[in-house]
């Protein structure tokens, strides 16, 4: 809402809102808070009758987005209605958000009273409606698949990794008296991993320079020894020499 007093034939009067009297607009943004797209509300004629408002909305903000594929879109529960999340769907954009309980399409158990810690969930083509009662119901709709959704076959080695770790955690607090609590564990043992291990010497590697020598021979030796000894010296220093 932009503030606004002035006369205006689209101004708006919100008294939910911080400045009650103002422009109503309708933004796009990146996560990063950039402005991709923006509209002006300037009255119910700006929206097309067999969408509805919401869903008219939203589709014309994302007119200019392409590809729509593989981006998902979080947004207030004011757009949440499970036909335009079924179009987006179809375009293969996602998306994330709190549902009003009172949309259409909406399972009817879902509208009944549940004791609080209470989770209930439905699946039907993709769309996940999700209830989760805390201090008061909690409803969210997506469309956006579980993180590990394709990380079946290590499912099990997750469990059994899971259940090392708390039955380690239980008896270190057993053994050792304390009250250390699962998270404290657990960053414990990650800084234990990632903790910089000793340096292992590195082994001299020898040098490609190699000086080739030979050994004078000692004592009294035969004519014929001593030009060997002297024709293999030249041709070691010689190669020596050509290796640079």
């Amino acid at each position: 809402m932009v503030p606004f007093r002035g006369r205006l034939s689209f101004r708006q009067y919100i008294p939910n809102k911080t400045h009650r009297y103002g422009v109503k607009l309708y933004k796009l943004c990146t996560s990063s808070v950039y402005t991709y797209n923006l509209k002006v509300y300037t009255g119910k004629g700006d929206t097309q009758p067999e969408l509805g408002h919401a869903q008219s909305i939203v589709l014309k903000l994302l007119e200019h987005v392409n590809p729509k594929k593989g981006r998902i879109l979080y947004a207030h529960n004011f757009y949440s209605g499970i036909p335009l999340v079924k179009t987006l769907l179809d375009e293969k954009c996602l998306s994330c958000r709190t549902l009003r309980p009172n949309r259409k399409g909406v399972p009817k158990e879902f509208t009944k009273k549940n004791k609080k810690g209470v989770v209930i969930g439905k699946e039907k083509s993709k769309i996940k409606i999700i209830k989760w009662v805390d201090k008061r119901p909690v409803f969210m709709i997506t469309t956006h698949p579980a993180h590990n959704a394709t990380l079946v076959p290590t499912a099990k080695f997750e469990l059994l990794l899971g259940t090392t770790v708390v039955n380690s955690w239980i008896v270190y607090n057993i053994v050792f008296d304390t009250k250390l609590s699962i998270m404290e564990f657990r960053t414990q043992q990650a800084k234990d991993l990632v903790i910089e291990q000793a340096e292992v010497p590195k082994q001299p590697v020898p040098s490609r320079k190699r000086q080739h020598t030979f050994v004078k021979p000692e004592g009294p030796r035969k004519k014929e020894e001593k030009t060997m000894y002297w024709m293999l010296q030249n041709i070691a220093n010689n190669y020596d020499e050509s290796r640079g």
